[in-house]
């Protein structure tokens, strides 16, 4: 995971905060262990799968949870959120995903309604 971009891991922890709750997981031991979970959650769906698309899905899903396991994905996380204490990173891990999407919107908004100010550019 260290030789990816940021942009590239910032899409890579969109995609697995929206299947893993990481709120409150503040270390790399409680990441790992939220994948771990994971990871067993798919390999009982993976045995209890009636067609073999089922199947393979959950074999994939296996496949990828193990290559973040195995690539410090949760190492990465940590570092990303100790590097931009205030970003999209850091709040999800402490506020949960959703939280974190208002928030920033929020905070969006009110720069929005600041710079269109009549007087703003004038310095009135």
């Amino acid at each position: 995971m260290d030789n990816i971009s940021e942009y590239e891991f910032a899409e890579i922890f969109d995609r697995i905060s929206s299947v893993i709750d990481l709120q409150g997981k503040l270390t790399v031991h409680a990441i790992n262990a939220e994948i771990v979970k994971a990871r067993d959650q798919c390999r009982k769906r993976y045995f209890e799968a009636e067609t073999m698309q089922e199947r393979h899905r959950c074999k994939a899903e296996l496949v990828r949870y193990n290559n973040l396991l195995f690539n410090g994905f949760a190492n990465r996380t940590i570092k990303e959120a100790m590097n931009e204490p205030n970003g999209f990173i850091a709040m999800t891990l402490r506020f949960g995903k959703l939280e974190t999407k208002r928030r920033l919107l929020a905070q969006r908004d009110t720069r929005t309604r600041i710079y269109r100010r009549p007087d703003y550019r004038h310095g009135r």
